[in-house]
């Protein structure tokens, strides 16, 4: 079982980054207008690793559109947070910040967004998940894969092709859902 979640949530988590990347992308060379794009981004990673996560859950009955929502519901909540924060936008050829302070506010912002999702997350599971041991693995998973994904990002420049970028933002969210999903399977429900 512990294998099925955690290729589920790197699958969910690559497929997510990957269409991710694009918003961002896009949004940065002016071809989608930024906010609409962003949102529209956090909605479709939500729905990417929720949807794949259910799959695995669904057997221990766990309502898959009530995970799927509440999975969207806070991915969206995240990203509507970077653009009021105004870190919204593409990948930039800007100086990046140390890579220090980077990861530690990867995971400032992953633990953060890790906790809120956890208890989201587990109320929708209908409490078929114990709390406390879902919760810290959320925060922890979500730290750590927040630093995989802001690697990932890191690295690209606006001068990238698309594509290039959708490939790098897959191999980072799959490495973000391998952290997120090792973290968390000792927390899921065994069938």
């Amino acid at each position: 079982m512990a294998r099925r979640w955690i290729i589920a949530t790197a699958a969910g988590e690559a497929l997510g980054i990957a269409g991710v990347s694009l918003a961002y992308a896009a949004s940065g060379r002016g071809l989608l207008p930024e906010a609409p794009a962003i949102l529209a981004a956090g909605a479709w990673e939500g729905a990417c690793l929720g949807s794949a996560q259910a799959l695995v859950l669904a057997r221990r009955g766990v309502s898959a559109p009530r995970w799927i929502g509440a999975t969207v519901t806070i991915a969206v909540l995240g990203y509507a947070g970077s653009l009021a924060a105004g870190t919204g936008g593409g990948a930039s050829d800007a100086a990046a910040p140390p890579l220090p302070a980077m990861f530690a506010a990867a995971a400032a912002l992953g633990a953060v967004l890790g906790a809120l999702m956890g208890c989201v997350q587990w109320a929708a599971a209908g409490h078929r998940i114990a709390f406390r041991p879902w919760l810290w693995r959320s925060t922890l998973g979500w730290a750590l894969a927040m630093c995989a994904i802001f690697a990932g990002s890191a690295i690209v420049t606006d001068a990238w092709p698309l594509a290039a970028i959708a490939l790098t933002g897959a191999g980072a969210g799959a490495l973000a859902g391998l952290f997120l999903g090792a973290v968390t399977a000792p927390a899921v429900p065994k069938a």
